[in-house]
């Protein structure tokens, strides 16, 4: 097998500290040390409307830049949630039949049509975490699709802090099990933390919650409580 160069994603002002793949469709997360987040298409879609001859002029690679995401350069993120990202060129599916289900029953029949025609995102949504140097906490993000022309300089998704998670020292590694629902999180002291997820059933349309279900730790009960 052989590795093929495909194109280079340009927009950070200063080196990337981190990616995160978001779902099997070509959608990535990078962080930066200029403390903004971006997301990415890496196959990308052409736009409707555009006559450019280049290729990729025609193309949305870019779909969305947070800026000052913190005080410091996020330095890990993990997917939570896989995410869901139906194109209108993609192939039929049943994220993409319930995409559609969502739409038509909030804006309409005709929504779904316009989509196609304007070359829009269906759908989209996902759930990260991440961290940045020294902090004590894990931030929980989550990210929507927000329906806007593409051709138009603007994001075409929206990111909301869900959650922090708090540590008693400086968190140092993340790491994720999105099937399962659970989230590891290690400090500068040698603690683990073990977080899962859960739901109100009673509520669908609340949020979901984080909450630590054990602590794993190499220091003795002394040390704890000196």
């Amino acid at each position: 097998s052989t590795i093929e160069f495909v194109r280079d994603f340009v927009g950070h002002n200063t080196g990337v500290t981190c990616l995160a793949k978001v779902d099997g469709k070509g959608r990535f997360l990078s962080a930066s040390k200029d403390r903004s987040l971006k997301v990415w298409d890496a196959f990308g879609f052409k736009l409707s409307g555009c006559t450019c001859d280049d290729d990729e002029s025609n193309q949305k690679i870019l779909l969305a830049t947070f800026d000052n995401m913190d005080r410091r350069a996020l330095t890990c993120i993990v997917m939570t949630q896989v995410g869901q990202y139906v194109r209108p060129t993609d192939q039929v599916d049943l994220a993409m039949i319930a995409a559609i289900g969502r739409k038509t029953v909030m804006e309409g029949s005709g929504s779904v049509s316009r989509a196609a025609r304007e070359k829009r995102i269906i759908g989209c949504s996902c759930e990260f975490a991440a961290i940045s140097g020294k902090h004590k906490v894990v931030k929980i993000w989550s990210m929507k699709h927000v329906d806007r022309n593409p051709l138009e300089e603007c994001n075409l998704v929206d990111i909301t802090m869900e959650q922090e998670l708090s540590h008693d020292m400086a968190i140092e590694s993340i790491a994720s099990s999105p099937g399962n629902e659970m989230l590891l999180t290690g400090d500068r002291m040698g603690d683990v933390r073990l977080w899962c997820c859960g739901k109100n059933v009673f509520l669908p349309s609340s949020s979901r919650q984080w909450t630590c279900q054990r602590v794993f730790s190499w220091r003795s009960k002394f040390d704890l409580m000196s």
